[in-house]
């Protein structure tokens, strides 16, 4: 529980943080505003829809940003020491562990498999309809990793295509790698994936009798070899 109420609750601090840093603007910035101290809703669609918030800050004195940098190296100071009460305090304060916990829960669970399936069952499907499945095949993969780029325009909060983008940059290498693993027919078996990857072999027949063998090649780095035997065949060998 404390690493799931880390992970959902860390934004809402940075949020928080981020409104303490820029106080000193927004309280400036807000006396300038046209039409008096502009309420939430005035405040929220002048900074995000129409803009007009940002034009303020043409009226802002330079003297004003000194004290705005003094306040922010404050701030600067008061997270680095509440971050390293934290970790004394709070044995499992890691937020960063927190999010790699929740996104492996994410993309290993069942509702991520679920998605997955629904690619690959497409995929079988339009391997075996020929062109009409080669044609509905783009959509289809279309469709599958676009739906986050469609939830800026919907709730209309454009700087939520940051984290959109990078879920459907995500989206497409992942289904990139599912449809090239799976453009087959259903019922043909799959074809094993190598283990590694070998680039060269060298034969040396020594004089006193035998030969040694040298494989060079690339392999993943907790894959490892523990017992080997080694056929050779063909009376071109003897």
């Amino acid at each position: 529980p404390i690493v799931f109420f880390q992970a959902l609750f860390f934004p809402v601090f940075l949020f928080a943080q981020w409104i303490i840093c820029f106080i000193p603007i927004f309280i400036i910035s807000a006396s300038n505003f046209e039409g008096g101290w502009p309420t939430f809703s005035q405040f929220w669609i002048a900074l995000f829809t129409t803009k007009q918030y940002w034009k303020t800050y043409a009226n802002i004195p330079i003297w004003f940003w000194f004290i705005e940098a003094y306040w922010f190296v404050i701030c600067l100071a008061g997270w680095h020491i509440t971050f390293n009460v934290a970790v004394r305090k709070v044995p499992l304060f890691d937020p960063r562990r927190s999010y790699v916990w929740l996104i492996k829960k994410v993309f290993a669970g069942r509702m991520w498999g679920f998605y997955q399936f629904l690619l690959i069952k497409a995929t079988h499907w339009c391997h075996s309809h020929g062109c009409t499945g080669e044609l509905m095949m783009f959509p289809i993969f279309l469709a599958w990793v676009g739906w986050p780029i469609i939830i800026p325009f919907v709730v209309k909060i454009y700087y939520l295509f940051i984290p959109c983008g990078l879920i459907f940059l995500f989206l497409t290498w992942k289904g990139y790698l599912l449809v090239k693993l799976h453009w087959r027919s259903e019922k043909e078996p799959e074809v094993p994936k190598p283990k590694a990857q070998i680039n060269t072999v060298l034969i040396d027949l020594p004089e006193t009798g035998g030969f040694i063998m040298t494989i060079s090649g690339r392999k993943p780095f907790d894959f490892s070899v523990q017992n080997v035997r080694l056929s050779l065949e063909g009376k071109e060998l003897w």
